[in-house]
């Protein structure tokens, strides 16, 4: 049986109230769907690393599932609740502008970066990837599309006193996909989210599950290459 997410937990660099939250919850939950479905395709669990590991709530739910977990991250308080959430999980302290994951070629069988996008649009994020997972291996992502109506609205008009403004919804997702094929990936799993830009990630809005329904109707999470948010499963060739 498939563990149930506990949102309640402190995770890091969301934080408890985020994941409550109408807004934080539905992204959270795609998220989830698409990682345990990566967890059933890889078959048995082996090594799985996960860039941005912040507090370790998705590492933390794969240990659970029988996985051997490292984690890298940038933030050492974070790195430190991670540690002991997940007592034997390798964590590692990494420098801003690494580019190069702690594990050796072809030792990883599931690789995770949600919401670091703006690490996954580096030429070398991909290299790496395509480096350190196994054949057969799987890459399971998010992605913020600079083609779309949030994308657009964001760069236009960006949230004031946001500091991170800058790293969010800088490229298209259409042509990074194409090199991910070049770099011997195969999208197995696609799915579009966030098409409303009327809610920000903290939003409680009692209109988000119409949203949501909206998305669902329409068939606009099936349209990839527009949508906001990209969350995605990739397989390396085998």
């Amino acid at each position: 049986m498939l563990p149930t997410l506990w949102i309640t937990w402190p995770p890091e660099p969301l934080g408890k109230r985020t994941l409550l939250q109408r807004w934080g919850k539905y992204i959270t939950d795609v998220e989830q769907r698409l990682i345990l479905q990566a967890h059933e395709l890889a078959g048995q669990p082996a090594r799985a690393l996960e860039i941005g590991i912040g507090g370790g709530r998705w590492g933390r739910m794969l240990s659970d599932l029988g996985w051997h977990i490292t984690g890298t991250d940038v933030d050492g308080e974070s790195l430190r609740i991670c540690q002991e959430r997940i007592p034997d999980a390798e964590c590692i302290c990494v420098e801003p502008d690494s580019q190069e994951f702690p594990s050796q070629s072809e030792s990883v069988r599931l690789l995770l970066g949600i919401e670091v996008s703006e690490m996954l649009e580096c030429d070398w994020f991909i290299q790496e990837a395509q480096r350190v997972l196994e054949p057969g291996g799987f890459f399971v992502g998010v992605f913020q599309n600079r083609i779309s109506l949030r994308g657009l609205l964001k760069n236009w008009f960006p949230t004031k006193g946001d500091r991170n403004a800058h790293a969010h919804y800088k490229e298209a997702y259409a042509p990074w996909r194409r090199i991910m094929n070049q770099h011997d990936f195969q999208m197995i799993e696609e799915e579009g989210l966030c098409w409303l830009p009327f809610f920000s990630r903290d939003s409680d809005s009692r209109l988000i599950p119409a949203a949501v329904a909206v998305e669902k109707w329409t068939g606009l999470r099936k349209i990839a290459s527009l949508s906001p948010w990209i969350v995605f499963i990739a397989k390396k060739a085998g």
